[in-house]
């Protein structure tokens, strides 16, 4: 979460990129595990 005290819109979207990526990643492996 380092950068979103500055506000900068630019920190925010790597934030959000990287938690959706992250979230993604989950979502992907629990379906090709089957669970």
């Amino acid at each position: 979460m380092c950068g979103l005290s500055r506000g900068s819109v630019r920190s925010l979207a790597a934030t959000v990129t990287f938690m959706a990526a992250g979230f993604l990643t989950v979502l992907v492996q629990r379906h090709w595990l089957g669970g």
